[in-house]
């Protein structure tokens, strides 16, 4: 018996330094697993790191917000006004935000540079014929109401920032939702008196697609975007001016990305003096 128990201490030190070797490892692993399988949120001011770490292309998150599972958060000091709009019978929803100004002097030169920012993009655009001749370089927009929101992958926790900013031009006005980190227009809502339609020049409507392509970086368009009722609801300024009555039309354009499609919805109508087009909102 004695025997026995002098072998038994040696053999349980022996085991025990084994476990003390090989098991943390391993308890790391699981625990590094079970993280992965339940990912968390963070709260506060990780959230915009956890944005700014993950670098998407514009189009991945063109992507997400149309097709994925995607939930948001207003960022703390703004105030947010949330509309959800249902796109579709097959319960799918699409969110959208139309934030309150404030009145933060703290956020004024923030603002201010964000929309120098985007009065380059709104006339690379308009040059490329991804808009019509709204403005010119010398005419300054009037930022009315803007906002940050945080977008977050609801399947892979993957998120990625925004901001939705009204500008108000002398003949329009303009809705838009901008990717905070590239600052590229990700959506846009063109307003306008039915009066004073917006002109696509002598070149028409016939770049739109193809730019809108290349400024988000798709690989390709659909080549039948081109069609007659794509270009009546661009164009629809023209037949606005001579139909006094309410209007509306909807299509959508299809683009390719790395083997996904991607179909941008087109939206236009005119009621009473007023008229608008929406794209991919």
């Amino acid at each position: 018996m004695r025997h026995k128990r002098f072998w038994i201490a040696p053999v349980l030190t022996v085991a025990l330094v084994a476990l003390a070797f090989y098991l943390p490892p391993h308890v790391s692993q699981w625990y590094d697993e079970q993280i992965m399988d339940e990912p968390r949120i963070t709260q506060g001011e990780e959230r915009e790191g956890l944005a700014d770490s993950i670098r998407l292309t514009v189009a991945e998150k063109l992507l997400l917000l149309r097709e994925g599972s995607l939930s948001f958060l207003a960022l703390p000091g703004e105030e947010s006004e949330i509309r959800y709009i249902l796109e579709d019978g097959k319960g799918n929803a699409y969110i959208s935000s139309e934030p309150v100004v404030g009145e933060d002097a703290s956020n004024y030169e923030e603002w201010a540079a964000r929309l120098e920012g985007v009065k380059r993009e709104l006339l690379a655009l308009q040059r490329a014929g991804g808009l019509p001749e709204l403005w010119s370089e010398d005419e300054e927009p009037e930022l009315a109401d803007s906002g940050e929101m945080l977008y977050i992958d609801n399947d892979t926790q993957v998120s990625f920032m925004a901001c939705h900013m009204e500008l108000t031009f002398p003949s329009c006005s303009l809705g838009l939702t901008v990717d905070d980190q590239s600052g590229k227009i990700l959506s846009l809502s063109l307003r306008w008196l039915r009066e004073a339609p917006p002109s696509w020049g002598a070149a028409g409507t016939a770049g739109f697609g193809g730019a809108w392509r290349d400024y988000w970086g798709m690989d390709s368009v659909d080549t039948g975007w081109n069609s007659p009722r794509i270009n009546e609801i661009l164009s629809s300024a023209l037949a606005l001016t001579s139909n006094s009555g309410d209007y509306s039309a909807a299509g959508e354009i299809g683009f390719t990305y790395d083997g996904q499609t991607f179909r941008a919805p087109l939206y236009g109508w005119g009621s009473g003096s007023s008229c608008a087009i929406q794209w991919n909102r």
